[in-house]
């Protein structure tokens, strides 16, 4: 009989250890897509079926758009665009792999190389990435998975990110 580890980092191994896993597997399935963190909002139409066509948000500050959308892999993406144009923020859910590559963008190397670098840190089903460039928050178990990211150089002064679902 082999002995489980245990205590408060055993958890989060055992996450950091799905979400490589589940990540690495988003590199060698990914197909091109334009909707992603720091692209045009434009190029949202692009990147899976449209469920929600972009709308106007009412929150206070300026003013933020929100489109929502379906990926070929089932993650279901709500991706943010300020006055600038650009995707600044997105938060997702899935009842399968997380396949989140395509959704970070230029920001997933970052990303994917924080977790290889702290894999060991974190708590429970809950992982929070701080990059140089952008900020994640992923949690769940298989079978239910949900996330949030933004990049900071990009949000507008003033949006509330509580307000869109995006964890800071």
């Amino acid at each position: 009989m082999t002995a489980s580890p245990s205590g408060p980092g055993a958890h989060a191994l055992g996450l950091a250890g799905i979400l490589l896993v589940a990540l690495l597997l988003t590199l060698c399935a990914a197909r091109p897509a334009h909707a992603q963190l720091g692209r045009p909002v434009s190029s949202v139409w692009s990147d899976g079926r449209v469920i929600e066509s972009t709308h106007v948000l009412d929150i206070k500050g300026p003013l933020v758009s929100e489109t929502t959308v379906e990926t070929p892999w089932g993650v279901r993406a709500r991706e943010f665009n300020g006055p600038s144009g650009r995707i600044f923020a997105i938060a997702w859910s899935t009842h399968g792999l997380p396949y989140i590559a395509h959704l970070y963008g230029r920001y997933f190397a970052g990303y994917l190389a924080w977790i290889h670098a702290h894999a060991h840190k974190g708590a429970g089903g809950d992982l929070s990435v701080r990059t140089a460039d952008m900020r994640a928050h992923v949690q769940g178990h298989m079978g239910d998975w949900s996330g949030s990211a933004y990049v900071p150089a990009l949000l507008p002064p003033g949006v509330p990110l509580s307000e869109l679902g995006v964890r800071p």
